[in-house]
């Protein structure tokens, strides 16, 4: 668990869906934000906040909390939330229903400090 992750967003791999959980009592907000490579390199989206009640699971795929550029080469997703939470990435491939499951970068421990 952790309060800041950092996902590939990489189109050719396939549909990113961001897993969260909330192991804790209190419930956790979180917020994420795109770097946007490519021809549009340097553009940074925020996403509205993202609710993880706690003792549950929340999903949300990449292009549900941003509108993408019809030119998204890629980029990073960074998620930071208020309270540890766990955290993947699934990648959907076509249609079909099949999934890849893809760690993130932890960037903020849980055991870390909360920022100021």
């Amino acid at each position: 668990p952790g309060r800041a992750f950092r996902f590939p967003a990489e189109p050719g791999l396939g549909r990113l869906e961001l897993i969260l959980s909330n192991g804790g009592e209190a419930d956790a907000t979180c917020r994420a934000e795109l770097e946007v490579s490519g021809g549009d390199a340097g553009v940074s989206l925020e996403s509205a906040p993202i609710a993880v009640a706690g003792e549950s699971t929340t999903a949300r795929y990449l292009d549900e909390l941003f509108e993408l550029p019809s030119d998204f080469a890629g980029g990073a997703a960074t998620v930071s939330c208020d309270r540890a939470v766990a955290a993947v990435s699934l990648l959907r491939f076509g249609d079909g229903g099949a999934f890849a499951a893809l760690p993130p970068v932890v960037t903020e421990a849980a055991g870390a400090p909360p920022p100021d």
